[in-house]
């Protein structure tokens, strides 16, 4: 398995395991931030896109 590999796997992990957190969380009345999860998801779809080297769009192009 190559490194690049791995960091893949290790980013679905994180963004898997907060998803699951988030969901008990609600479940027990539990309140997570917006502003939260918003940064969480940013910062791991920048870390796999600049790991995979995914062309992410912008509105030039």
């Amino acid at each position: 398995m190559r490194k690049r590999d791995r960091y893949v796997w290790a980013a679905i992990f994180n963004l898997t395991w907060y998803c699951i957190v988030s969901l008990v969380l609600t479940a027990n009345d539990k309140i997570v931030p917006d502003s939260l999860t918003v940064a969480w998801f940013a910062a791991w779809t920048a870390e796999l896109a600049l790991l995979t080297n995914i062309k992410i769009k912008g509105k030039d192009d």
